[in-house]
């Protein structure tokens, strides 16, 4: 979207930030330093409490030299937990083939991979590892 030349009216202390709110252009404004200045009385303030997850029952599966599927997708999964109990290592692949020590790689004997909100995925989860039948620990959350 282009931007009106001159925005005006500027505002009379402080810096003008624009943003596009789907129609026209707003003034945002900020300090001197750049720190962004809200009006709380003017508006509602919503707060958003997190949800509880609930965790399956804890599983391992047996991982091999070969990249094959460690867990299934879940359209349900909000969170998952990987631990490497093996004394090989265990590379994952996210949604594609896993290739060994590249992507996320789990060193052995405790290598971990927490998937939270921000490595989210609901895909199916692959797994190749240095040694045949190298244990993975499995704990997803829904």
């Amino acid at each position: 979207m282009p931007r009106d030349p001159d925005p005006s009216p500027a505002p009379e202390r402080g810096v003008a930030n624009w943003v596009w709110n789907g129609t026209e252009w707003e003034a945002l404004l900020s300090d001197t330093d750049g720190h962004l200045q809200v009006d709380v009385l003017s508006g509602t303030i919503t707060t958003v409490a997190k949800v509880p997850l609930t965790f399956s029952a804890p599983t391992a599966v047996s991982v091999g030299i070969v990249s094959a599927q460690a867990v299934a997708a879940n359209a349900n999964r909000k969170g998952l937990l990987l631990v490497n109990t093996s004394t090989n290592y265990i590379s994952i692949g996210l949604g594609s083939a896993a290739v060994l020590y590249s992507g996320i790689t789990l060193n052995p004997s405790g290598g971990t991979f927490w998937m939270d909100e921000y490595s989210f995925t609901t895909s199916a989860v692959n797994a190749i590892a240095s040694g045949a039948a190298s244990n993975l620990a499995v704990q997803e959350m829904v």
